[in-house]
């Protein structure tokens, strides 16, 4: 297979992509959420925070796979402990 380097703009283009695919659903609850029960701007804003905090802490514990949280989220994980029961 005869791998190429993208272009710097098509990498630059797919790279805003990739981030508005993650970025959006990650704040729209949270923006929802806080226009609903119409909270303070300064609320609204420590619920987007915390929407960030807890989407970087659940990609951490994926990522590592270290300990009883990390394995839990394996797929392979979970099939292999129905397995030994």
């Amino acid at each position: 297979m005869d791998w190429k380097i993208a272009p710097f703009g098509n990498a630059l283009l797919s790279a805003i992509t990739h981030l508005l695919a993650i970025f959006v659903p990650m704040i729209t609850p949270a923006l929802i959420v806080g226009r609903a029960l119409e909270l303070p701007v300064d609320m609204t804003a420590y619920l987007v925070s915390m929407a960030m905090v807890a989407s970087g802490v659940g990609t951490w514990l994926q990522v590592n796979r270290s300990g009883r949280w990390g394995r839990a989220c394996s797929p392979s994980s979970r099939s292999t402990s129905r397995s030994s029961r």
